[in-house]
């Protein structure tokens, strides 16, 4: 997982280089190109962990309501 979330943040950095065209890109240092991928990154991870818990009390619900069917049969 780790090694996807590097990449994809160094995916959408590189994107951005892009977008802001090389004239904009060669104002901004490579640590300050490091620093928005690491935000990028943590953004992502944060995603992904509320997504994971959303995804973990969805499964917990379906288990009890189907523990509780099964107990009113």
């Amino acid at each position: 997982m780790t090694n996807s979330l590097t990449q994809h943040s160094k995916d959408v950095v590189d994107h951005f280089k892009t977008v802001i065209g090389p004239e904009v890109s060669h104002q901004i240092s490579d640590s300050q190109f490091e620093e928005l991928e690491l935000m990028v990154r943590s953004a992502i991870a944060e995603e992904l962990e509320q997504v994971t818990e959303e995804f973990d009390d969805t499964v917990k619900e379906i288990r009890r309501q189907i523990e509780k069917r099964q107990l009113e049969l």
